[in-house]
């Protein structure tokens, strides 16, 4: 359940993310790139740019690691592996930056064939360390060389990274080269209690290709695959992207970001396929998953706007942005125990 009033505004000149980034909820910070905001009252304690990082991997201990997407010949990765004070927003340390020499050496990876440890990127952050692609380690607080471990090269298990995650995936596999992401199993909200985007007879088997999840509906069923129930935002006459950053899951509730209107419309009838975001007054829905009842419709707009999106939530708080360069914040209250 959430407040129906929000905590605090907030409103940036430029844009609230980078790249494919969006705005993360702290304990007691809400990050973006690049700015840091108090997260009880939405006050700005930094705002920074930074010429190439443009993304972040991971928060701990103080810091931001982070590396820079790019595009590099026919394809998109990430690049570099800086830390930043989460404090303050300065730049603490560039892993590939060691003296005069270091700094001259860094031009030297903007040569797509050019393959060293200065394109290294951050993999995971654990017990202060900072584990890289090259099979570096590298300490979070100085960005200091602690050692170095042999490199993985196989393909890596894919993670969920919460059931947020995991639902969003009951609708989508993708394979890659380096990345298998299998389809998921549904999410158990409470005993013997599932919701997928997949029909419980669904084959178990698929061509790997990304599944569409527009116009389907969120299923909920029991452990021998009875259906309980089904929503879809359109049966109640509003319209969602149904993308990860328009729904999401804090169980036991889904959010829903809902337009009275189409979210896109052509920019000229003759070319249907070139679209353009249209103004909508926005809505927050929030499902209870156990029984499917819609428990709460709260209104977020005044007027039409545009591009609302769900940029994070999480146990205290949920955080939705407009336009790409405004941030409202709402209180979350906690869910009552699971039956």
């Amino acid at each position: 359940m959430i407040s129906e009033e929000r905590s605090w505004e907030f409103t940036t000149p430029r844009t609230l993310v980078l790249w494919y980034g969006h705005v993360e909820l702290l304990e007691n910070h809400v990050v973006g790139q690049w700015f840091c905001l108090a997260r009880d009252s939405g006050s700005c304690l930094w705002d920074r740019r930074f010429w190439r990082i443009n993304a972040i991997q991971a928060v701990a201990d103080g810091v931001i690691v982070a590396s820079e997407t790019r595009s590099d010949g026919p394809g998109t990765g990430n690049f570099g592996c800086y830390g930043i004070d989460l404090e303050t927003g300065s730049l603490r340390w560039v892993s590939h930056r060691n003296g005069v020499c270091g700094k001259l050496v860094r031009m030297l990876d903007f040569f797509p064939g050019f393959t060293n440890e200065f394109r290294d990127v951050p993999l995971r952050v654990e017990d202060r360390q900072v584990f890289c692609a090259s099979g570096r380690v590298l300490d979070i607080q100085s960005g200091r060389l602690l050692r170095k471990e042999k490199p993985r090269r196989e393909k890596e298990e894919y993670q969920y990274s919460s059931d947020a995650h995991r639902l969003y995936m009951t609708h989508n596999a993708i394979r890659s080269l380096y990345v298998i992401t299998p389809r998921a199993d549904p999410v158990e909200i409470s005993r013997n209690r599932f919701i997928s985007y997949r029909h419980p007879d669904d084959p178990e088997e698929d061509d790997g290709k990304p599944r569409p999840v527009l116009g389907r509906p969120l299923y909920g069923f029991d452990a021998e695959a009875n259906i309980l129930w089904q929503f879809r935002p359109d049966s109640l006459g509003f319209f969602n992207e149904a993308r990860f950053f328009s729904y999401r899951l804090v169980s036991p509730y889904v959010y829903f970001v809902v337009s009275d209107r189409e979210i896109y419309v052509p920019v000229n009838p003759e070319e249907p396929n070139v679209v353009r975001h249209q103004p909508g007054n926005w809505k927050l829905l929030v499902l209870d998953a156990r029984d499917g009842q819609l428990v709460q419709q709260v209104p977020l707009t005044d007027g039409p706007r545009e591009a609302c999106r769900i940029e994070d939530v999480d146990e205290n708080g949920l955080l939705i942005s407009f336009e790409g360069k405004t941030l409202h914040y709402y209180q979350r209250q906690v869910a009552e125990a699971q039956p």
